[in-house]
């Protein structure tokens, strides 16, 4: 299938950079040091499952620790930070429960939501705040996705419907049969009998002509 290509794991940054765990909130530090490792252990299975076809183990696996981060995050109150985990979240339960399957728009809608919360969750280590960074785009995306089945748009059926080949839809040349000489000349009478169906005087001539085709 190849959606997913692995990537090195970033190693947790708490003793990296910014403020330091010392000068943390002994919650905010559980959450951080937990966190790091949840979405390092949510990228490699990403990459696992794709490998795997969609094993329910691992998506489980994936749906709750991103489950326990948007908890954690509303805990804390990191509003932007837990609805990016929440939306994830979402559509991660719509593949569990196979209503929609894993296809390469979803797996990296999906790492780009992983990358998104560890930019949160760096900023929050870094600045004691969440990144100011707009979300709508990625939310609307993770929204849309959920709701059509990992397909992006009806513009986008129409395209891949309209990519059919034509000889698929159609006959050849070939393949229709041609008219004879003798029913193309009873089909030109019939219509010019037609033509003057308003005379009284023709019908009886139109039937009989009928009359005449349909024997064998």
């Amino acid at each position: 299938m190849g959606f997913l290509k692995p990537k090195s794991l970033s190693k947790t940054k708490i003793h990296e950079q910014g403020i330091g765990l010392m000068e943390i909130d002994e919650d905010v530090k559980a959450f951080l040091i937990e966190g790091y490792e949840y979405l390092s252990q949510i990228e490699g299975d990403l990459v696992a499952l794709e490998q795997n076809d969609g094993d329910p183990e691992v998506m489980n696996r994936i749906y709750r620790n991103l489950h326990t981060i948007k908890g954690n995050s509303g805990f804390l109150g990191v509003e932007q930070l837990e609805a990016v985990a929440h939306a994830g979240e979402n559509l991660l339960s719509r593949l569990r429960d196979r209503t929609i399957t894993m296809n390469a728009r979803i797996a990296s809608t999906l790492l780009e939501t992983i990358d998104a919360v560890r930019e949160h969750m760096e900023a929050l280590e870094t600045t004691g705040e969440e990144s100011p960074k707009d979300r709508t785009e990625l939310l609307a995306k993770l929204t849309q996705l959920q709701e059509s089945g990992g397909v992006e748009s009806v513009a986008e059926l129409e395209v891949q419907s309209s990519a059919i080949e034509p000889e698929l839809i159609s006959e050849s040349p070939e393949q229709v049969p041609e008219t004879s000489p003798l029913l193309q000349e009873k089909l030109e009478e019939i219509a010019a009998s037609l033509a003057e169906l308003q005379q009284p005087e023709k019908l009886e001539e139109t039937a009989a002509l009928l009359a005449e085709l349909q024997q064998p």
